[in-house]
């Protein structure tokens, strides 16, 4: 069985929540012929979404002056049932629901009851860390990302169903106290979403209603939004696009549910986030001009960035950009938000001054896929308008050339880390700068100097570069990314962060070394956590040529890990300290809310005759078992009581039924495999064995 790095939720829910990200490039040969042309249709660009990319169905809209003025859908509804997709259909729409905290907030701000400088602690007393610096973060600073917070205090927070579960929000407070900060608060912007579970709850303690009920009475209900809603709500959850399994498509899933509404959590249409949209043309006034004005302010340029130009990263209060390209290049300003669960995905874009928003929404795919259909709605809409004479055409492609190195790039050379990833970086005899993924030799870029201190990759889509600032050594990527026949975008971010190299007391490497190959397996995942689509193991590394680090975490005593790099944007995203520790002589280990457990103490499910049963201990951990050759092709039948699920899989990983996906509380058991059950502490769960699938008939 393969395991994967030490990356934990990194790993697990780096899908989740995310704005728009690089695009997959294909060879230069190809993408020469394929620079989509400006005069392709846009709802011609959301079908090819469909036909070559994968996504199971997408919802556009275009609304103009408060009149929706396009509005569409491609592929499917469902696989299997026989039913249109309309512009009613609902989406869950995922860190979207941002703008939604972030207008409550503002909303609040207008009203006297919130100052977006004042500390969070005077809105949530009991808010603690174990960091004095918590006290300075500021309301303003998780609208910008700038809290200095460690990112996603996830676990649980994605599940299939279960309305009723609020875990993600609960226990956040919880998990806090126990956190530190990877930054100072205002130091810098970096994607943060645990920011906007806290401002949810401002929302909700400043104005004494529930989150739901609030942006209902606040926004959907005034701008007539009639297909919003939350999980809290009650409504027709048969509306909600059907979704499908990633490694198996064939297989439809359960309705998501993300339990942090103000994070991620709110389903939407097209057309409705396209009317939310006037919230920030004016054309309501619901916010005051100074308060809207404010959430489209270059809120990034407070702390350490990069030049500013105009990209896909840009925050403002709540929005990814505020001067989303290629607008800039028509004198426009354009705020976007982006939107990622596991399985849907949306983009909304608002141009303020024109009075034009563009949402896109989909079932499978990406939303950086849905912001490049939502950009070409309202070029066309602009060139309709007579607001632009006509859609610039993309640059073409140019070759690099190879240029000698003309300074010397040796001082650079050593390890650098992201959130999620650790690379070797270095300049060969070929004067060629190489990129090795320290835990995976095989992925290795290998770029050409081509001057001005820049290497590009053979193609000329991607060009790094080296950045000294605030006493760190970053890297630096610029990438033209283009999905050929839907569009393309340019972006340049941080990428990696260059760390300190130091040798490991032998005392403590000892230790780390006798840890080095050993797998972990998630323990505290719900029965119905999306975590469990693949098995939730890891693992790590440690070797000479990597020094004290797992991944971007720095080794500083026999049982820590702590998270070491700063970097700006969204590669300093969603870090974690590790703790290791033992109990009733089992090794575990924390990372922020998830906690993992040496596969070496997981026993082997009980083969020994037709009936077993299981008890979830005290402390609510799942139940794990290996599956040994005397139980494979056993057909074994679960008896689950009500909140308890089971997950199998086989001896690559790969899941044979969640019980919450399928309803079936049958499998065929796999040697080699693992099997999981979770449930409420206390709880007993009956088994029955069969010999084969036949005998179980």
């Amino acid at each position: 069985m393969k395991h994967t790095p030490m990356r934990i939720l990194s790993a697990l829910l780096a899908a989740a929540l995310l704005t728009p990200a690089m695009l997959p490039a294909r060879a230069a040969d190809s993408l020469q012929d394929a620079l989509t042309a400006p005069s392709v249709p846009a709802a011609t660009r959301a079908q090819t979404l469909v036909d070559q990319y994968g996504v199971t169905s997408v919802q556009y809209a275009v609304m103009t002056e408060g009149e929706i003025t396009e509005s569409g859908q491609a592929g499917v509804y469902s696989k299997t049932e026989d039913r249109a997709l309309t512009a009613d259909t609902l989406y869950g729409i995922g860190s979207t629901s941002k703008m939604f905290t972030t207008a409550a907030v503002m909303k609040l701000v207008d009203a006297g009851k919130v100052d977006l400088d004042a500390p969070v602690t005077a809105y949530i007393p009991e808010f603690t860390m174990a960091d004095a610096r918590y006290k300075q973060i500021t309301v303003r600073m998780l609208l910008n990302h700038s809290s200095g917070l460690m990112g996603s205090t996830l676990n649980d927070a994605f599940l299939y169903g279960d309305a009723n579960n609020r875990d993600g929000y609960t226990t956040l407070l919880e998990d806090l106290k126990t956190q530190r900060l990877k930054a100072d608060p205002g130091a810098f912007s970096v994607y943060c979403n645990d920011g906007f579970t806290l401002a949810e709850m401002i929302v909700e303690r400043v104005s004494g209603q529930p989150f739901t009920e609030y942006i209902h009475d606040t926004f959907t209900q005034p701008l007539g939004m009639e297909h919003t809603v939350t999980p809290a709500d009650d409504f027709a959850h048969s509306d909600i696009a059907r979704v499908y399994d990633m490694v198996d498509p064939t297989l439809e899933l359960p309705e998501e549910m993300t339990h942090v509404f103000g994070t991620g959590g709110i389903y939407s249409t097209a057309e409705d986030l396209c009317r939310f949209g006037q919230v920030f043309t004016g054309e309501s006034d619901i916010l005051s001009d100074a308060a809207r004005q404010a959430t489209m302010n270059k809120e990034y340029l407070r702390g350490q960035w990069l030049e500013d130009h105009a990209d896909s990263v840009g925050y403002g209060l709540g929005w990814d950009a505020v001067n989303q390209a290629p607008f800039d290049q028509y004198g426009m300003q354009a705020l976007c938000k982006g939107g990622d669960t596991l399985a849907m995905h949306a983009t909304l874009i608002v141009l303020p001054e024109q009075k034009i928003s563009a949402a896109v929404l989909s079932s499978g795919g990406s939303s950086a896929y849905n912001t490049l259909v939502a950009v070409q709605l309202i070029l066309e809409q602009l060139r309709q308008d007579g607001k632009i004479d006509e859609i610039k055409a993309p640059e073409p492609l140019a070759a690099p050339v190879k240029q000698a190195l003309d300074r010397d790039f040796s001082s650079y050379e050593g390890l650098y880390a992201n959130y999620g990833s650790l690379y070797r970086v270095f300049v060969d005899a070929d004067d060629q700068l190489n990129l090795v993924n320290a835990y995976d030799l095989s992925a290795h870029e290998q770029l050409l100097y081509v001057g001005d201190g820049r290497f590009s990759d053979q193609n000329g889509i991607m060009t790094y570069r080296f950045l000294e600032q605030d006493g760190k050594t970053y890297l630096v990527i610029s990438a033209r990314s283009i999905l050929p026949g839907v569009g393309e975008t340019d972006t340049t971010q941080y990428f990696a962060q260059k760390l300190d190299t130091y040798a490991l007391p032998e005392d403590i490497k000892s230790v780390w070394q006798a840890r080095s190959g050993r797998a972990y397996v998630l323990v505290n995942a719900a029965y119905n956590a999306e975590t469990l689509a693949t098995l939730p193991i890891s693992g790590f590394i440690l070797d000479d040529t990597i020094g004290g680090y797992l991944v971007n975490a720095k080794i500083i005593d026999a049982n820590n890990a702590q998270a070491a790099v700063e970097i700006p944007m969204m590669y300093g995203r969603d870090l974690y300290d590790y703790t290791f520790y033992t109990e009733n002589g089992v090794e575990y280990f924390k990372a922020g809310d998830t906690v993992m457990m040496n596969t070496a103490a997981v026993p082997a499910l009980y083969a020994g005759g037709s009936h077993a049963h299981l008890t979830i201990p005290a402390n609510g951990y799942g139940r794990w078992f290996t599956i040994g050759e005397a139980l494979d092709g056993k057909r074994l039948t679960v008896t689950l009581p009500a909140d308890c699920g089971f997950a199998a899989y086989d001896a690559n990983g790969t899941r044979l039924n969640q019980s919450a996906v399928t309803g079936d509380n049958t499998v065929t058991l796999q040697a080699g495999g693992y099997i999981y059950f979770a449930g409420p502490a206390g709880t007993r769960i009956d088994m029955d064995f069969a010999a084969t699938p036949a005998d179980a008939a």
